[in-house]
């Protein structure tokens, strides 16, 4: 029996099936013969596919009911592209997820690429195997009618698709089921649907230009539909994947092992994230596709692609729900899966009958994201314990960073507007962030890391009394945009600033270029300039009063918070300090993207929770964590600051195993020198103390006390007395009866450390003891100079 009812599913348009579906049926039966797929055995020497189970599956069906439009030629080469992905999967699954073969899979993934040159005409190698054969003939036959932009991207996809299978092995081996933020991120490059997005653009004759191909709108459409596909999949295919295949990358046990709430809620939970996803493509397509249009000056034929390629992709899944139910593949899922509680008839002309059910997702869906958010006062939240394992350190040069910041920020003109006073600097002590997070740093470095910082969090509070108070996106994004004029190769040639924040970014950066080599150069405009301009989706959020998709706002936080222009910080004052740049190939590597983004989502996590208040009541913001968790879930706002806790101590598990297992692995796959190796070392130290420090600046600085007591004056007034509000780079909450000064030292301890019996249901994890962290020798020994 199968463990849940499978619930039905957002879609926007009804399944229609193409009229050229016997033809691909005949077609790809032939072409698979030919391929010799019938004949590939396993290492048991038992058929990968036997031919009744290829015709169990039906894969051109899927192509039909997916490309509902395409001339027969095209729904054989979409048919027989899904034959291959499918066959790919399961021949990985035969060759190696059973045998735990990892350096052979490796191997194998990267021999694949040969056969999908970028140069359509180049010629590949000889190839032994179906799996290679009938990939070389697919890109032989779909890549030279596209552009170099196209190939370039659907190569990026594939790469994805089949570099996934290998972490998906890695994680059988460990044993181990991933938390939800990690999951998403490997669901979207490993399900083959951003794949799937590539091949929309192919079939129904709906390419993307390429200059807004990579926009961001465009990246969120296909992220989206690439979530909702993958998750969908999950839904059905729990049964075959967990419990006779032995997968832990499923989201239904993702979900039912991080909320403790059982397959069936959890498979509802699936189902209203891939309605969300769905509901985000819709959004962005109304909100965000007229400017982009009108930004790139595209032409009326180039906007009709775009559309096509839109309405493609909602109708690509309406056609794979209906496929999940007909195709033998998944038994039993059209008799479990339900609508209203009662079973969904499948088949030709049955799609329609889910309308109602799928209404109704829709318009819940709106509700949640649309509908009104009380602000005063908002729902009080109470902070949890937030777990940090790191001892934290202060740079001795603390006074002297103190004395320059506060130095800088007036000459500057910061201390004398409208946004800070010289009461409310001093209370948040911004000197002791730099020395908390930089304990290592020279001086030099360590007054340039300083300012840096305060620029970040001035600009922050001024974007928000400036622009998201007034809902003035429009000023907002002329204001934004106009900083990367001050950020030129020249130093010297940037226009005149006209107020403390360009004055500020201007000093800023005649003291940084020099420092920075050609690549960090060039690339360090982009990382202040993605830390402000992230603002401009906060604002249309707020314009929208739209409670954003939970999956764009974990994404879309790294950037509001500036954790990347942290990261290039951490880097610049480690650089500064006399030693060799890191190496690029292990910056460039998946493993530390993915180490990175887990370090970012702790602080903007946590500080959602120490930020609710405020932002809730004077801010007027949707932007918030605990509110997206509570809406989401429908829950109160406790409860989703502790599955916002819950999802930061996951994180911060998370990037510590990538730290001490797969940094290693990489530096010796990398084969880095001692050397090298050694200045990794370094810098997941200075991750950690990073970490550290900011938890403990939290503690103490006054950016985040409680407001001054009612009739004390409006919110502005309130603001300038109690601080500024924060930008999110910090796990804040207000300090304890038992805090010391905010300029003295370490606050003593608590009594005790929960245990994972104190925590909420969202903590659970299947891995390990409660505390796996505390399991490590003392921060200091490891960062010993």
């Amino acid at each position: 029996m199968h463990p849940y009812r499978i619930p039905p599913f957002y879609a926007l348009y009804p399944a229609r099936l193409n009229p050229h579906v016997e033809a691909a049926r005949e077609h790809s039966r032939a072409w698979s013969e030919e391929m010799g797929i019938f004949d590939d055995t396993g290492p048991d020497g038992a058929p990968v596919w036997s031919r009744r189970k290829y015709e169990a599956h039906d894969f051109p069906l899927l192509a039909a009911y997916t490309h509902p439009d395409c001339d027969e030629r095209l729904m054989k080469l979409a048919s027989d592209w899904y034959v291959w992905v499918f066959y790919f999967d399961d021949h990985f699954l035969e060759m190696f997820k059973r045998t735990r073969d990892r350096r052979a899979a490796r191997d194998y993934l990267l021999g694949l690429r040969a056969f999908m040159p970028l140069d359509p005409e180049a010629r590949v190698p000889a190839t032994a195997a179906p799996v290679e054969r009938s990939l070389a003939d697919l890109w032989r036959r779909t890549a030279p009618a596209m552009s170099r932009d196209w190939r370039e991207r659907f190569l990026g996809y594939t790469r994805n698709l089949t570099d996934e299978s290998l972490r998906e092995l890695v994680s059988i081996a460990k044993d181990e089921v991933a938390n939800p933020i990690d999951y998403l991120q490997m669901r979207r490059r490993a399900g083959g649907a951003e794949w799937s997005a590539g091949l929309v653009e192919a079939v129904i004759g709906a390419e993307l230009p390429a200059r807004v191909a990579r926009t961001r709108p465009m990246r969120v459409i296909t992220d989206a539909f690439a979530d909702a596909a993958g998750m969908h999949n999950d839904v059905y295919s729990y049964q075959r994947e967990v419990e006779e295949e032995g997968e832990l990358d499923n989201g239904v046990l993702v979900m039912d092992t991080f909320l403790g709430c059982g397959p069936q809620r959890a498979a509802e939970v699936m189902r209203d994230v891939v309605g969300s996803r769905m509901r985000l493509i819709e959004n962005t397509a109304v909100a965000e596709l007229p400017a982009l249009f009108a930004e790139h000056a595209l032409d009326e034929e180039e906007k009709a692609r775009v559309l096509r390629y839109v309405k493609g992709l909602q109708e690509w899944f309406s056609g794979t729900d209906e496929w999940h139910l007909q195709s033998g593949r998944y038994p039993g899922a059209a008799s479990t899966a339900a609508a209203s509680g009662l079973p969904v008839p499948s088949g030709t002309g049955t799609a329609a009958v889910r309308a109602g059910a799928t209404a109704a997702l829709g318009a819940r869906a709106l509700a949640a994201s649309h509908g009104p958010v009380p602000r005063a006062p908002a729902e009080p939240v109470e902070a949890p314990e937030f777990t940090m394992p790191y001892p934290h350190r202060t740079n001795p040069r603390l006074e002297q960073v103190r004395a320059h910041v506060r130095e800088w920020a007036g000459a500057m003109g910061m201390l004398s507007t409208p946004v800070w006073g010289p009461g409310a600097f001093e209370d948040a002590d911004y000197g002791r962030f730099a020395a908390l997070t930089h304990p290592r740093a020279g001086a030099e470095e360590l007054e340039l890391v300083g300012d840096w910082h305060v620029w970040g969090f001035y600009l922050d509070d001024m974007v928000v009394q400036e622009f998201k108070l007034r809902r003035d996106r429009a000023g907002a994004r002329a204001y934004l945009e106009g900083l990367r004029a001050f950020l030129g190769p020249d130093p010297a040639a940037g226009p005149a600033p006209a107020d403390p924040a360009q004055r500020g970014l201007a000093d800023l950066w005649r003291r940084t270029a020099p420092l920075l080599g050609p690549t960090a150069r060039d690339a360090f405009p982009d990382l202040v300039g993605g830390f402000a301009e992230s603002w401009l989706w906060e604002l249309a959020n707020d314009a929208q009063h739209r409670v954003p998709d939970p999956i764009d706002y974990i994404e879309m936080r790294r950037r509001t918070a500036g954790t990347s222009f942290s990261l290039g910080l951490a880097r610049l004052a480690a650089e500064g300090e006399g030693g060799d740049p890191l190496p690029e190939e292990f910056l460039a590597d998946d493993a530390v993207r993915a180490l990175t983004e887990s370090w970012a989502d702790v602080g903007p996590l946590r500080n959602d929770i120490l930020s609710f208040r405020k932002e809730i009541e004077e801010e007027g913001d949707v932007n918030n964590g605990v509110l997206v968790a509570q809406r989401f879930f429908g829950t109160s706002a406790q409860e989703g600051a502790r599955m916002v806790a819950a999802a930061a101590d996951a994180r911060l598990e998370e990037f510590e195993r990538a730290a001490r297992q797969d940094v290693p692995a990489l530096c010796a796959e990398l084969e880095l020198g001692r050397g090298a190796a050694a200045r990794v070392e370094r810098y997941m130290n200075d991750l950690r103390l990073w970490l550290a420090g900011d938890h403990e600046w939290s503690r103490a600085t006054g950016r985040y006390r409680a407001p001054a007591a009612p009739g004390s004056g409006g919110p502005a007034l309130r603001r300038l007395l109690g601080g500024p509000g924060g930008p999110g780079t910090a796990a804040a909450r207000p300090p304890r009866p038992d805090a010391p000064d905010a300029r003295g030292g370490p606050v003593p301890p608590t009594e005790t450390d929960r245990t994972r019996a104190d925590r909420p249901p969202a903590a659970a994890r299947v891995s390990g003891p409660a505390h796996p962290l505390f399991d490590r020798p003392p921060l200091d020994e490891r960062c010993a100079p």
